[in-house]
């Protein structure tokens, strides 16, 4: 995987990872709290965006931060 992001929020930093996914033959692209490399136990946020979303709706769109409060 390669990091090619990392924002800082109000409570912690959130990064965007890339890797090549055999099984959709494409690059994808993820968000992840910092905390995710650190091994720790965490809770599971998985967020669906509709067809003309990106994974940067996990950072943007309101009312995420109640949902994963932990992620900036």
């Amino acid at each position: 995987m390669k990091q090619i992001e990392r924002h800082q929020g109000i409570r912690g930093w959130l990064e965007r990872w890339q890797h090549k996914s055999n099984t959709c033959n494409c690059t994808m692209t993820s968000r992840l709290p910092a905390a995710a490399g650190s091994h720790a136990e965490l809770p599971v946020v998985y967020w669906l965006s509709g067809l003309t979303c990106t994974d940067d709706n996990v950072r943007v769109k309101p009312g995420r931060s109640a949902t994963a409060p932990n992620w900036g």
